[in-house]
């Protein structure tokens, strides 16, 4: 029986999956239940591939803020954007290709300030489905951990949504963000 030789791109990747079991399995998270209402410290992952997604992810993290959440924000820019639009809340950070290392896990400073704080829940809300992004919801300290359906990272979820075939971020973000509040309702 012949076996695909496995490509470079392959092997990263499982070498990461390994890192990341590694990294994860002493973490303590707490388990209690959590819910939308109760939920304090929400982090949000993106990544940001034009000007529309600018607006989405302003609205929703104004709304997000206005229901009295602690809103930490990551943005990914993809390398063929401009670099000139920053989210100007102090809690808004972004990550380029440089911030990833080899085996697609963030380097220091996302760790170091993204990563640090603990999470009630993280949101990815990226429609495109980059590695590096499923390994930082992975690796935060979260209590509810939340994304659209991908088959290869089902397992690093609590929660995922599947957009249904739109690639609009208003309209996927908005209706992951209606099916958050209603869960555990009491």
């Amino acid at each position: 029986m012949k076996t695909k030789p496995m490509t470079i791109e392959s092997i990263r990747l499982t070498i990461s999956k390994i890192l990341i079991y590694f990294k994860t399995r002493k973490t303590q998270i707490s388990t209690s239940a959590i819910n939308f209402s109760r939920a304090k410290n929400i982090g949000i992952i993106y990544s940001r591939g034009n000007k529309l997604s600018e607006v989405a992810m302003n609205k929703i993290i104004t709304d997000l803020i206005a229901e009295n959440k602690k809103v930490i924000s990551l943005e990914y820019i993809q390398k063929d954007n401009d670099s000139d639009y920053k989210l100007k809340e102090k809690n808004h950070f972004s990550m380029r290709n440089e911030d990833i290392n080899f085996f697609y896990l963030p380097k220091k400073v996302i760790t170091t300030n993204f990563l640090s704080d603990p999470y009630d829940i993280i949101i990815n809300l990226s429609t495109i489905d980059l590695p590096f992004l499923h390994h930082i919801v992975a690796l935060s300290q979260s209590r509810m951990k939340v994304g659209f359906v991908t088959k290869q990272y089902a397992h690093l979820y609590d929660f995922m949504m599947d957009p249904a075939g739109t690639r609009d971020l208003m309209e996927t973000s908005s209706r992951l963000i209606n099916f958050i509040k209603q869960i555990n309702k009491n």
